[in-house]
């Protein structure tokens, strides 16, 4: 059987991207409805550890399967995860929207809209947006400078391209797994800004680098700094937005996200003939640390009350001097005298049931 013409293919690619992309808001708002706000950095690092995995293990087990039993067997068996997938998802109870959800007309536009002014009007969610946006945007110029870096100017081979590669998804990987297994529960806004100043450092420090060793190993800090910046944005947004206002916000800042990957490859390329791929890697990494500056200058003019509530040390009553307690004890106390009763008059059922003053 021959494969569709390549219109119809094309057609079919852009289908499943736009529907991937109304699954991405859809999956990450109901990550704060089913999880307490002061565990959403583990429940955020086993979601970032899972995609992960599943980058990096997804496309070995699809050149497997191409080469043992073809393409269509191939896409039959990815056609029939999503299915499962879609399975196990139907069983699953409904998650609440919050309060006002049950009923409401749901308007592509006017949720669009209504989403991009709660974020414009949020300071924490309008920080996170545009940390994104721009950090997608400049974090985004490696994939160019990469090989042409390793293989050009280092006079390295595919093998070490792959190693390179290897090693900033394994970073990606291990970032989530020691975050979901220690109890550090640092606030989203300021694990944002520990992954982006990671992932500008590390692609300073591959411009700078002299030898194909170093531009591996240093190349794996940005990584890290990627899979922090993923699981900081989720918690960000699911700390500090309102329970019914996840959806709209989350399609709001992962929306434009593809735009940004389209501006940074336009760019990438001129840039990469103008200069050098170790200077993308450079203009790259001050690009990212500017992105962290202005980003802490967003989040600390941010005001508001704190992501969760903090539990209060209990408050120390001291006894006055002489006086044991029941625990101690001591002699109590007398009880204070009683006031003498006050006649109410009573109080009709068709009266107000509001308390005399």
């Amino acid at each position: 059987m021959a494969l569709p013409p390549f219109p119809v293919l094309l057609a079919l690619i852009l289908l499943t991207s736009t529907l991937t992309t109304c699954f991405l808001p859809a999956g990450k708002s109901c990550v704060p409805r089913l999880v307490e706000r002061s565990g959403l950095v583990q429940a955020n690092s086993l979601l970032g550890l899972s995609h992960n995995v599943a980058l990096a293990v997804g496309p070995v087990v699809g050149a497997v399967l191409i080469q043992a039993a073809g393409a269509r067997a191939a896409f039959a068996l990815d056609a029939a995860s999503y299915l499962l997938s879609a399975l196990v998802l139907f069983f699953l109870p409904p998650v609440g929207g919050g309060p006002g959800a049950a009923g409401r007309t749901t308007r592509f536009v006017a949720d669009l809209t209504a989403g991009l002014r709660y974020v414009a009007g949020h300071a924490v969610a309008r920080a996170v947006a545009l940390s994104l946006f721009l950090g997608v945007f400049f974090a985004a110029w490696d994939s160019v400078g990469l090989v042409f870096l390793i293989k050009d100017d280092h006079g390295g081979t595919d093998t070490w391209v792959g190693v390179a590669t290897g090693g900033y998804g394994l970073a990606m990987v291990l970032v989530p797994l020691l975050l979901a297994l220690t109890r550090w529960q640092p606030p989203g806004p300021r694990l944002l800004l520990i992954g982006l100043c990671c992932s500008a450092l590390g692609l300073i420090a591959v411009g700078v680098a002299g030898q194909l060793i170093l531009i591996v190993l240093l190349y794996t800090i940005a990584g890290a700094g990627n899979g922090l910046e993923n699981i900081a944005t989720d918690t960000a947004i699911g700390q500090n937005v309102d329970s019914d206002k996840l959806g709209r916000v989350f399609g709001a800042i992962y929306g434009p996200v593809f735009l940004a990957e389209t501006a940074a490859y336009l760019i990438s390329g001129p840039l990469l003939e103008a200069t050098s791929p170790a200077g993308v890697f450079l203009i790259a990494g001050i690009g990212l640390l500017g992105v962290a500056a202005v980003a802490w200058w967003l989040l600390r003019r941010a005001e508001g009350p704190p992501p969760y509530p903090r539990p209060r040390p209990p408050r120390r009553i001291d006894s006055p001097a002489g006086v044991g307690t029941a625990q101690s004890g001591g002699p109590s106390s007398p009880p204070p005298p009683t006031p003498p009763e006050t006649a109410i008059p009573a109080r009709s059922p068709d009266q107000s049931s509001t308390p005399i003053r």
